[in-house]
């Protein structure tokens, strides 16, 4: 699999991003679009919370989840975490070096989050076996997160009595 971040693990990340480009080429890895090539902002921008990891994207989110998995409940530190989908052809890293974590979920689908190695704040999740060419990006990485709204809530079933649902299609599990 060729794309953003290529195939799990993913060492080429943790070198810098002008090594990686300098090269040329990424191998079997790839790394997003670098701006630099490109003069023109894209419509969604995001970033951790120190500042040293910015990426940025055109696309409408899709695939806008709430979720309430183990995981995701870990990995945030809350209830639950929401996030969307993007193409990974769209997804550009701007700066910064993110390190990952490979993770093995539930359904027994790896993925990698992407966090980053200063601030720690949890950016995306690449390299998606169960939504090939998608970037799940974190809503809270993003620069203007006013308009994006869940449209679904899954792993219903691990969600905390004092949660409420919203009125949108909830799902026990994975929805398939």
């Amino acid at each position: 699999m060729s794309g953003l971040l290529g195939n799990r693990p993913i060492p080429l990340i943790q070198k810098s991003l002008a090594e990686a480009f300098s090269a040329g080429g990424c191998g079997e890895r790839s790394l997003p679009n670098h701006r630099g090539r490109e003069n023109m902002a894209k419509k969604y921008t995001a970033q951790c919370a120190c500042g040293a990891i910015k990426f940025e994207f055109d696309a409408e989110p899709t695939f806008v989840a709430d979720c309430y998995c183990k995981d995701c409940q870990k990995a945030s530190g809350g209830a639950m975490a929401t996030f969307f989908g993007v193409p990974e052809a769209d997804f550009t890293l701007l700066s910064g070096s993110p390190k990952s974590f490979h993770y093995t979920a539930e359904s027994g689908n790896g993925l990698d989050r992407n966090f980053c190695p200063d601030c720690g704040s949890r950016l995306f999740s690449s390299n998606l076996i169960g939504f090939p060419g998608l970037v799940f990006v974190m809503i809270g990485s993003l620069d203007r997160p006013e308009g994006i709204e869940p449209k679904l809530e899954m792993f219903t079933k691990r969600r905390l009595g004092w949660t409420k649902a919203l009125d949108i299609p909830q799902f026990p599990a994975m929805p398939s």
